[in-house]
């Protein structure tokens, strides 16, 4: 009999143990559902107990299919002393938020932990995923047991109203989101839902409105985004897929539960094809739509040095930035100065308006005209170029008070020479008249005497005084003279003010691309990196200063236009590489207009 007990004892030692081995295991996992539809939220929760409790490995689940969210966390702690030992256990719960990528019979992996420096497993778990999210209908209002897909319950859907235009033509993205109008369906979206990328395009107004559409068998809520954009460069473009992620929340009937899954939403990226604009006028402002030009001034009659304001008003629908500054002509009887700028905007609403505030000076008495103002821009409907033109109108000026003195803001007429004070760059000259009494041919006093000196010069005084007064009256009279000298400290003065300024990046852009126009006396409205581009190509600037120029006018559309956001240093770096490349540009096409 004992020799059997002997036999026995250690076979009932084993077998009495395995139980109390396994029970002592110090790790669980547990899953909220064993069937669920493609992208249904469902919970995984693991427990582990222990006096040090590692974080668990959950890796393989994405290989499994399974994608898990941020946890919420739970721990508590148990103090027990036994024969006066302390011992302390960790209880730790990880509840993971997950949902399946895709159909089938899946397994959860098991999944390591450590406790106590020693790993541990979970048991690997049976999960079924089917494609349909729910049958919320009973046969007998369908007819057969009809099922909703998640694909049926919600979707978007991303569209252009045209894919080739010209460049600086508006085209309107709609990106529409379909909610299922029946079974409690609702979808749960970003309140600022990210729109797709648009690089190369500048964005315009942006609308939101909501209706109701049948698709099908179904009735759908419809909340409908339309975004405006303009291309700012030629060639093949991309509007990106949108993609976003939403909760969809419904009823099902089939389980007698509320139902709710994450679901990836993502459309079709768009190619938008760019045509070039054809051969620009020589007085092309820059703008690309539908405009019209009106011209306000005061009536009545006019004090002879007396500024006043003359505004003229571009409206229209087009890309408000490309809106430049009409083409004047010269007005002889007068001094004009000007522009100030002034953009008129309704939120959501397409058309702009752009005001342009010149100050004018009458210098000479008598009857005159205010000149018609052509406005030049480019209609995609024609697939050209059109006019718009303002009406000349009379003009009567009276002439000042006797014996007063005249302060104007600007030169003086053809006929009267002044002294001249020029203060800024930015400030027009004050001048008054010193030929009192030109008219009936003779010279003032005053003026003799000053002239006097210069009689008794040397004759290289006297050819750096008719110098000086030749660089004076070219400045007066030569446009194309007077942007190339002040083009240098025009350009300057921008850069400093893009380092303290809410847009650096459009001061950046004026800089450069005012400088260019500046120096080859065209106009600055429009141009984009590949027309400064092709500007220098054109003039024989070398191939390093001209790519450096696209490159940093590239850089500021990229994040003026695509919404890409740079760093304070990234900033002061194009800033810094602008200021470098003045002089090298000038260099370039500083080549003549010497006085």
């Amino acid at each position: 009999m004992r020799r059997l007990f002997d036999t026995l004892l250690p076979a009932l030692l084993l077998f009495g143990a395995a139980p109390w081995a396994t029970a002592q295991v110090p790790v669980s996992a547990m899953l909220s559902h064993e069937q669920v539809a493609v992208g249904e939220n469902f919970a995984l929760e693991i427990r582990a107990e222990g006096a040090s409790v590692s974080e668990p490995e959950v890796a393989p689940l994405e290989d499994a299919g399974i994608v898990l969210g941020v946890p919420s966390l739970g721990s508590s702690t148990s103090v027990s002393i036994i024969n006066g030992r302390t011992s302390m256990v960790q209880t730790k719960t990880w509840r993971y938020p997950a949902r399946a990528t895709r159909e089938g019979r899946l397994t959860v992996p098991r999944i390591k932990i450590t406790v106590d420096g020693q790993e541990y497993f979970t048991q690997p778990m049976p999960l079924t995923v089917t494609k349909n999210a729910v049958s919320p209908v009973s046969p007998q209002s369908r007819g057969g047991g009809a099922t909703i897909t998640l694909e049926q319950m919600a979707f978007a859907e991303a569209a252009t109203d045209k894919t080739v235009v010209f460049q600086g033509e508006p085209v309107t993205l709609v990106l529409r989101i379909f909610e299922l109008d029946d079974f409690n369906v609702t979808l749960r979206f970003p309140q600022n839902i990210p729109l797709p990328e648009s690089q190369g395009f500048y964005a315009g107004p942006q609308a939101t409105n909501k209706r109701r559409e049948r698709r099908g068998n179904f009735n759908y809520r419809v909340t409908e985004i339309s975004q405006v954009l303009y291309p700012t460069v030629p060639g093949a473009l991309r509007i990106g897929a949108w993609q976003w992620q939403g909760e969809l929340l419904w009823t099902d009937a089939g389980r007698f539960r509320p139902g709710n899954a994450l679901r990836d939403f993502e459309t079709t990226p768009i190619a938008v094809t760019v045509n070039p604009l054809p051969d620009r006028p020589a007085n092309f402002s820059g703008a690309v739509g539908k405009y019209k030009i009106k011209s306000e001034f005061p009536q009545g009659t006019l004090m002879q040095g007396v500024p006043v304001r003359w505004s003229l008003t571009v409206s229209g629908e087009g890309n408000p930035d490309a809106v430049g500054a009409p083409t004047l002509p010269p007005i002889s009887w007068a001094h004009l100065s000007g522009p100030e700028m002034e953009l008129r905007q309704q939120t959501g609403n397409a058309e702009t308006a752009k005001v342009f505030h010149y100050t004018l000076t009458p210098l000479e008495a008598g009857t005159h005209e205010l000149p018609g103002i052509e406005y030049v821009y480019f209609a995609p409907v024609i697939k050209g170029y059109k006019t718009e033109k303002t009406n000349a109108m009379p003009v009567t000026v009276v002439a000042a008070q006797s014996g007063a003195p005249l302060v104007t803001a600007g030169g003086l007429r053809e006929a009267e020479r002044g002294a001249v004070q020029q203060l800024t760059d930015d400030l027009l000259p004050i001048m008054a008249d010193i030929r009192v009494g030109a008219g009936n041919g003779w010279i003032s006093n005053a003026v003799k005497t000053a002239l006097l000196p210069l009689l008794m010069l040397p004759p290289a005084a006297y050819a750096l005084f008719w110098r000086i007064m030749r660089h004076r009256r070219k400045l007066r009279e030569d446009t194309r003279y007077a942007r190339r000298h002040h083009a240098l400290p025009r350009a300057r003065a921008l850069l400093h003010e893009a380092r303290g300024n809410g847009e650096p990046l459009e001061k950046i852009q004026q800089a450069l691309t005012g400088f260019i126009a500046d120096m080859l006396n065209v106009s600055p409205a429009g141009i984009t990196a590949a027309d400064a581009g092709e500007l220098l190509e054109r003039n024989g600037c070398g191939v390093e200063t001209r790519d450096m120029l696209v490159n940093i006018l590239r850089n500021c559309e990229r994040a003026r236009y695509a919404g890409k956001k740079l760093s304070e240093q990234e900033i002061g770096a194009l800033a810094d590489a602008a200021v470098q490349l003045l002089e090298p540009l000038h260099k370039a096409l500083d080549r003549e207009d010497k006085p």
